[in-house]
């Protein structure tokens, strides 16, 4: 049985919001359509963890290993934000702006460590944006 989970954003109040679909606040406004609120902004969860076992969801900033394609390269460092494109969870970067190779899948990568989310490094907002 797969599990559906949501934080959010609360613009409002600056705050993450954990389990999004059982917060108090979001329980009074389901008739208001908050889901198209701008006060909310809702971050899916990847069903995938970290080396740390915390749960990794879309805005996430991630630290991680990726190889080139060439096996006995030495891997390398990069970091990406998580973004739901094209059907799946992926890791662009923030100069990416495709799939196309410019961005990098959950089974190409290794050591993966969140690092933050693009509210608390704002340099990375714009990455999310552009989905």
């Amino acid at each position: 049985m797969s599990q559906w989970l949501f934080r959010a954003w609360d613009t409002k109040e600056k705050i993450m919001i954990n389990d999004f679909l059982n917060y108090a606040g979001w329980e009074g406004q389901k008739g208001n359509n908050s889901w198209n609120s701008k006060r909310y902004i809702i971050q899916q969860w990847s069903g995938l963890k970290d080396n740390y076992k915390k749960d990794i969801y879309t805005g996430d900033i991630l630290r991680f290993q990726y190889n080139e394609g060439i096996f006995w390269q030495k891997p390398r460092l990069a970091t990406g934000v998580v973004v739901f494109e094209e059907a799946c969870f992926i890791l662009k970067h923030k100069s990416f702006h495709s799939t196309s190779r410019n961005g990098w899948t959950f089974h190409d990568i290794k050591n993966k460590e969140i690092i933050g989310n693009i509210f608390t490094l704002p340099k990375w907002r714009i990455t999310l944006n552009d989905e």
